[in-house]
């Protein structure tokens, strides 16, 4: 059964330092005060239009050899076997923070605010990673509970994963449907560009 989780984004923690890491401010927690102003203006300006909302399913795989069969689809290579080696079941995730933070940006940018949408474009990236970790918690919580516990949480186009798996977990999640999130044929990329698609593996604690 396909899941929704939803958190409003004031309620979800972003550190500052992975703010001001992202815009290039490395090795503080405190922005500079010529940009400080302007920083609380992008956190302020994405949360009113941010709308974090995921769908997720967990469903049942299997080994043969090397090999792992997920959804009549068989995936191997060095990141299935160090992150999903003997999982039971998998837990496919969809996620994003909307559309509306994308026109966000891209309005600035046209409106020549280039440093604001700088900022606005860095928040969003961590508020995205920050929300799915909040899911990423919630699901190990739960699976905890039935003995199980997780591999990393792993997405298509990393390492040795191949970039279509997005399409497939997308389209088993009715993701464009449910959470307007969907995959561009041509590079395989996501679209919200601030959204993820990603897999954890699940075997016996």
């Amino acid at each position: 059964m396909v899941r929704t989780f939803f958190l409003p984004p004031q309620d979800i923690d972003v550190p500052l330092n992975k703010i001001l890491s992202r815009s290039g401010i490395l090795g503080t927690s405190k922005p500079p005060e010529e940009i400080e102003e302007h920083l609380n203006r992008a956190i302020e300006l994405v949360n009113s239009v941010a709308t974090p909302q995921a769908v997720y399913e967990t469903v049942k795989c299997s080994w043969d050899g090397e090999k792992l069969h997920i959804l009549n689809k068989e995936l191997k290579g060095k990141l299935i076997q160090q992150q999903m080696r003997d999982a039971e079941y998998a837990t496919l995730i969809a996620a994003t923070i909307g559309h509306t933070v994308e026109n966000l940006i891209s309005t600035l940018m046209e409106s020549e605010e280039t440093l604001l949408s700088f900022l606005c474009d860095a928040y969003a990236s961590e508020l995205t990673e920050a929300f799915v970790r909040k899911l990423d918690e919630h699901m190990r919580n739960e699976m905890r509970k039935y003995g199980y516990v997780g591999g990393a949480r792993i997405s298509p186009g990393y390492v040795d994963l191949p970039l279509n798996l997005n399409t497939v977990i997308v389209q088993h999640l009715k993701a464009t449907e449910r959470i307007e999130l969907s995959v561009i044929p041509e590079s395989g990329q996501l679209s919200p560009r601030k959204s993820v698609v990603a897999m954890i593996g699940w075997k016996r604690s």
